[in-house]
């Protein structure tokens, strides 16, 4: 590990991605962890992430009201730029953030902040609100953040916020924004969207969703009436053809790690006969991407950053398959791959190519 590393802290530290991130993290030559820091906080890491090891797993966990104070702490003795990763649920981040940011950014004007949470990922207070039935505490922060997808959307070297995107909206994005920028998609039919995922995308705490004699040998459809995802598909930044419409339905499956996920579009009509060739040109400079010649499969892209996508015509019909790891690709992988651009550093470090294959 670098002398100059960055020192990251970890807000929301007992948390599925917090502890996958963690993981990443203990590879990574240009960060290390100075912090660990939960709500309420008692024992060590490994209490919480009996996967980790050594040092991280000794890691003790403080409270959150102690991270301001180490923060600025961390800026008055100088060196690399401080991270923030906050790592709290839907409707926590935003109101911690409101809370302290005004002190942070005065002791830590080089402070960067990624956020796994979608509370920054909108781009309005209105949409927020909309899809996720929260009034939003610093609505002035809208327009401030970096969409975390950098596929899609570019990340800058010296981003100082970053809000990482979500399992579902990730493989959404990346199934129908690429047709949608090559003009191979109308709006005269809505997209329509069927997504698998595992039951890490449920979060750390047990519910019924995820307890294992409900989710083991069982698969079922749930969020009928729209999931909060499909926001940041239908967001202005991708600019879809006008008039377009989304229908998505998320499934639930017997699997630990994972989405697979089918989209649908009406093709336009200088739409290309072979859809598998715009995605070949899409990935092709793209590390993480990789476009391949029959439907993906889970098993080859588990517990990698690695996206698998195949694309086919039935008439009019444009098909899309996309399939990646929720918690990596889907998550505290993103966050890495997008800390790793605004440090200045290869988007790849630390990330894992490989699947798990078995």
């Amino acid at each position: 590990m670098s002398s100059a590393a960055h020192p990251l802290f970890l807000l929301g530290a007992r948390g599925l991605l917090a502890g996958e991130f963690l993981r990443l993290l203990d590879g990574h030559p240009c960060l290390r962890l100075a912090g660990a820091y939960a709500r309420s906080a008692e024992g060590a890491l490994g209490q919480s992430h009996p996967h980790l090891a050594g040092a991280l797993a000794a890691t003790p966990l403080e409270e959150a009201s102690a991270l301001a104070d180490a923060l600025k702490t961390t800026a008055q003795a100088g060196g690399p730029a401080p991270v923030l990763l906050l790592a709290l649920p839907h409707g926590a981040s935003a109101p911690w953030w409101a809370e302290h940011r005004a002190a942070l950014q005065a002791a830590c004007p080089a402070l960067v902040v990624v956020d796994l949470s979608a509370d920054f990922r909108l781009e309005s207070a209105e949409a927020y609100q909309a899809s996720y039935a929260l009034q939003h505490p610093c609505p002035d922060e809208f327009g401030q953040w970096i969409y975390g997808l950098p596929e899609l959307h570019p990340v800058p070297e010296g981003s100082k916020r970053i809000a990482v995107p979500g399992c579902f909206a990730t493989a959404m994005q990346l199934a129908v924004v690429p047709m949608a920028r090559a003009a191979q998609i109308e709006a005269t039919e809505p997209i329509i969207v069927h997504g698998v995922t595992g039951s890490s995308g449920s979060g750390a705490q047990a519910k019924a969703g995820t307890h294992h004699p409900h989710r083991a040998m069982n698969f079922h459809a749930y969020g009928l009436q729209g999931h909060r995802h499909e926001a940041e598909l239908l967001s202005p930044r991708n600019a879809l053809p006008q008039g377009c419409a989304l229908d998505f339905t998320p499934h639930s499956a017997p699997l630990s790690r994972g989405i697979h996920l089918h989209a649908v579009m009406q093709a336009s009509a200088q739409a290309d006969e072979q859809p598998q060739a715009v995605l070949e040109t899409f990935c092709a400079d793209k590390p993480f991407l990789e476009a391949v010649r029959q439907a993906p499969q889970l098993r080859h892209i588990a517990g990698s950053q690695r996206v698998q996508l195949h694309a086919y015509r039935r008439g009019r019909l444009l098909h899309v398959l996309v399939a990646l790891d929720n918690t990596i690709k889907g998550g505290a992988g993103q966050a890495l791959q997008a800390l790793n651009l605004a440090l200045g550093l290869p988007e790849t470090t630390a990330l894992p190519s490989h699947g798990l294959g078995y």
